[in-house]
């Protein structure tokens, strides 16, 4: 396998890893929910769309910018910042809502009922992107 298979192979990798990120977090937080009286009325929640963007600029802006190797640092650099920011709020939200439903703090409540596997595909996908990174800059 030469090094731009492997190159494109990386980059279908973050890509899918964070289309799952993206489905996954509109699934926990849908920005537009419809309303219970009236099917064709939807309500906005800004703060749920805000952190969504997060995921649609993974998607699309960090997946564009791992192609070119004039802008692989941006990309490199923002998946970081994107991971970062989805744990702390990954973290705070999984801590919020374990507390509000009085759950009980175990095993099964830390990797079933919180965020802790959607934290895992995260921390892939910058893992990915390191690896990536390496390559395109020259260290493999």
């Amino acid at each position: 396998m030469n090094r731009n298979t492997l190159q494109l192979i990386l980059i279908l990798i973050l890509l899918f890893l964070s289309l799952d990120g993206l489905i996954l977090h509109y699934r926990i937080h849908p920005f537009l929910i419809s309303d219970n009286f009236n099917s064709k009325l939807f309500t906005f929640n800004f703060s749920f769309f805000i952190a969504t963007c997060f995921s649609i600029i993974d998607v699309f802006l960090v997946t564009i910018l791992f192609f070119f190797r004039k802008t692989v640092v941006y990309a490199y650099l923002l998946n970081g910042l994107l991971v970062i920011y989805g744990t702390i709020l990954m973290i705070h939200f999984s801590i919020f809502s374990i507390g509000s439903k009085n759950l009980p703090l175990s095993l099964e409540t830390i990797f079933l009922k919180s965020t802790f596997p959607h934290l895992l595909v995260s921390w892939a996908d910058f893992l990915g992107g390191k690896l990536l990174y390496d390559l395109k800059i020259g260290k493999f």
